[in-house]
């Protein structure tokens, strides 16, 4: 049992009311442990890290950052130097600073993306509403005078014998 103050917590939990995990644990029942490279603690329920020591990366900060990143500090969702570069750029991993101009381009794409798809969209709702109009105006019936008497074209006839 651990004393949080106001009460005696079972295992692995803390806080007042004791229904929080101890720092470096999660679960349902705080009874797994957060990866070892994350900083004090980890989501309580996935167990992905809300940040990472020095030289790692990725969800459970299970990736190193690459031997060229200044200081070995990287990106803790991409892997990329934060602080820039040494040495060569052949590494996979850190040539490009995660704050430069090619990081912004995925951004940049999902927008421009996202503007043509709604031009798209929206000309296909007027173009249809376009094609709606003229099959319903197509589908009235032409006014015909109720005369009683039959038209010929072209005879100047009326069909009466004159």
């Amino acid at each position: 049992m651990i004393d949080s103050g106001n009460c005696k917590c079972s295992r692995n939990f803390s806080g007042d009311k004791c229904d929080q995990c101890q720092n470096g644990r999660y679960g349902t029942r705080c009874e797994k442990q957060c990866p070892h490279n994350c900083v004090n603690s980890c989501d309580i329920e996935t167990g992905t890290c809300v940040s990472c020591k020095n030289k790692f990366y990725g969800l459970f900060c299970n990736l190193s950052c690459s031997s060229i990143c200044i200081d070995n500090v990287c990106n803790q969702g991409n892997g990329k130097c934060t602080r820039g570069y040494n040495g060569t750029t052949d590494d996979p991993v850190c040539p490009i600073r995660s704050d430069s101009p090619e990081e912004k381009q995925p951004v940049t794409a999902a927008v421009l993306g996202s503007i043509l798809a709604v031009s798209v969209v929206v000309n296909i709702v007027l173009v249809g509403r376009l094609l709606l109009k003229k099959i319903r105006t197509s589908r009235r019936k032409p006014m015909i005078p109720e005369t009683g008497e039959a038209f010929y074209q072209n005879t100047g006839n009326t069909g009466n014998g004159d």
